[in-house]
């Protein structure tokens, strides 16, 4: 179960959801699956056959172009988003270099008008809890950034040299 969060100013004035939606657990096979997944349902679990085993694969650059001909763009290029409320991880694995995990929402000032292109920009700023349990977090520049409130118990953060 997730530790209690203290309240703060910040839930007080972006109150999170609540869902009625049923848990789901989705159980993913051994292998490497390289794709974006994109997950808009609350209460949905990964269940994967280990973090050596069951390893999910994406990466996006920032000066990639985008349909509309912009950049791609800091805040579109995390390996990891995290959004929402009461999000909990159990030994898993994030590998990175810059912009590894993006613990949403973005600062209000990245937030303004023309100031931000990407996950949630057009959405109600929610300051959510993401709790970390035995995972392994790694990157280079910037690798855990965002303005959500994240726990992080016995994990490794490790910060690794630009390009190793």
């Amino acid at each position: 179960s997730l530790p209690e969060f203290p309240a703060s100013e910040c839930e007080k004035k972006f109150p999170a959801p609540v869902s009625d939606l049923p848990p789901v657990i989705v159980h993913i096979g051994e292998g490497i699956y390289r794709e974006k997944l994109v997950i808009n349902r609350p209460n949905v679990t990964f269940e994967g056959a280990g973090t050596d085993k069951t390893i999910l694969v994406y990466g996006d650059a920032a000066f990639d172009l985008m349909p509309d001909g912009d950049k791609r763009g800091t805040f579109r290029t995390r390996a990891f988003y995290v959004a929402g409320d009461r999000n909990a991880f159990y030994d898993c694995r994030f590998l990175g270099s810059q912009d590894t995990i993006f613990d949403a929402p973005l600062p209000l000032k990245e937030a303004q008008p023309g100031g931000f292109k990407g996950p949630g920009e057009f959405k109600p700023r929610t300051i959510g809890r993401h709790y970390y349990e035995n995972c392994f977090i790694q990157g280079d520049v910037d690798f855990i950034f965002g303005s959500g409130i994240a726990w992080f118990e016995h994990c490794t953060i490790y910060s690794k040299l630009p390009g190793e």
